[in-house]
């Protein structure tokens, strides 16, 4: 939360506003990335869960195969969803490895 202490002037001077905003600067690029990492994965979930035909079912049990061997970056790919985008490293959330998944 931010607060811009005003006391009696209504009109705070501008230059009091930017400095509380630069502030926020560093959560808003923090935020930035988690956001990005959840729309990766919602992807990647989207598209390998939503696909009924058999090139779909085909993709999940390599999927599902593939996490049951315990590879770590699998795990990792939509780890997310249950433990947050702030958990896990960077490279759980490459192209490259969520369109493996989908191949």
């Amino acid at each position: 939360m931010v607060t811009v202490h005003v006391g009696a002037n209504a009109n705070p001077h501008p230059s009091i506003i930017l400095v509380h905003l630069a502030a926020l600067r560093p959560y808003g690029e923090r935020r930035a990335e988690r956001l990005r990492r959840m729309r990766r994965v919602s992807r990647t979930f989207a598209r390998l869960m939503t696909s009924f035909f058999e090139a779909g079912r085909a993709r999940r049990a390599r999927y599902y195969e593939a996490s049951r061997q315990g590879r770590e970056d699998v795990k990792a790919a939509l780890g997310a969803i249950s433990i947050g985008p702030d958990r896990l490293p960077a490279e759980a959330f490459t192209d490259e490895l969520h369109e493996a998944l989908l191949v």
